[in-house]
Order: structure tokens, then C-alpha cells, then sequence
């Protein structure tokens, strides 16, 4: 049996790991359009997780190593987009989910 913790998350929450994923979901924008690591700033704000905003310098690092691992895309104007991997990543998880659901 799994012992659960009554303790709050946010006191395990890693900034480093939330910070990413906020980045992430600010590339979807509304139509999944290429953007300046001003306007992924802007919408990712301050974290309410961390209390803490999203730098410039820290948002081209996390970046830079997401385009590391495939799932960013950056182009000449500095401007950013979801990569090919995290599509993969998506489409594979979501026929698991179909496949899963017809059981």
C-alpha cells in the first residue's frame, strides 16, 4: 500500500520543473504560432506554485535546452514553437488513452 503525504506540494514542487512546463504551455498561444521569449514571459507571468516570475534569461536557458531535446523549435528571428517531440509524445499518449478506453 502507498503511503500518502499529508504534507502540501508546494513545499516539494521543484521551480526549475514548473517553470518548463509553464513555458510549454505558453507556446500553444492560439494556433500554435512561433514566439519571442518576451511574449512566453508574458504569458507565463509569475508562477503562483512559486511566487516567482519567469526571467528573461532563465526562459532562453530553459529553451535552449528544450531545443536540445527536440521539443522546441527555434527559428532566426529568435521566435519559438513546439518541435516534433513533444508531438510524437502527444499523439502516442493519446492512442494509449484510446486504446486504454476500449477495454
Amino acid at each position: 500500500m502507498m503511503k500518502t503525504n499529508k504534507r502540501s506540494p508546494k513545499k516539494y514542487a521543484n521551480e526549475n520543473a514548473i517553470q518548463t512546463i509553464k513555458i510549454l504551455e505558453a507556446l500553444e498561444g492560439a494556433n500554435f504560432e512561433p514566439v519571442s521569449i518576451n511574449t512566453i514571459c508574458e504569458r507565463v507571468g509569475t508562477i503562483i506554485e512559486i511566487d516567482k516570475a519567469l526571467t528573461w534569461d532563465k526562459a532562453r536557458r530553459i529553451l535552449l535546452t528544450l531545443q536540445l531535446l527536440g521539443w522546441v523549435i527555434g527559428n532566426e528571428k529568435n521566435e519559438w514553437m513546439l518541435g516534433a517531440k513533444i508531438l510524437r509524445f502527444s499523439n502516442r499518449s493519446h492512442e494509449i488513452l484510446i486504446e486504454n478506453s476500449q477495454r
